[in-house]
């Protein structure tokens, strides 16, 4: 999966790759993915499935690539980022969550608020 991320030119082929990764919790690809997540030059859903795939591998180093990516004007970034925030239920995403969830009310196509996400990711926080 790896490989097939690192080396597909078609970023559908790299989306599931990154797919692939998150759903082995490969541990191994946590920086690949924390590098496609905070790269502004790959696309918007392919940064997206990086942050979900992180949510899944559940790498508490990730926590402050995450944060970083919740600050991105893409609101589907920003859900996604939220999600596997949700899924660390790392304390150090509260207050970022806090604020995404009185403020963030843009619709994720298919899904819904950024706002929602965020509160349910709150209550994944002990």
């Amino acid at each position: 999966m790896r490989q097939l991320t690192l080396t597909a030119e078609d970023p559908e082929k790299q989306k599931i790759g990154v797919y692939g990764l998150g759903a082995l919790r490969d541990q191994e690809a946590v920086e690949l993915l924390e590098n496609i997540l905070l790269d502004p030059r790959a696309p918007v859903f392919l940064r997206a499935q990086s942050a979900e795939a992180l949510g899944y591998i559940q790498e508490m180093k990730s926590v402050p690539s995450l944060l970083r990516a919740s600050h991105d004007a893409a609101p589907e970034l920003r859900f996604w980022s939220v999600f596997a925030l949700g899924q660390l239920a790392d304390p150090r995403a509260r207050q970022r969550l806090a604020e995404i969830a009185e403020n963030d009310h843009e619709m994720v196509k298919g899904w819904w608020e950024v706002s929602r996400e965020a509160q349910e990711a709150l209550k994944q926080i002990p």
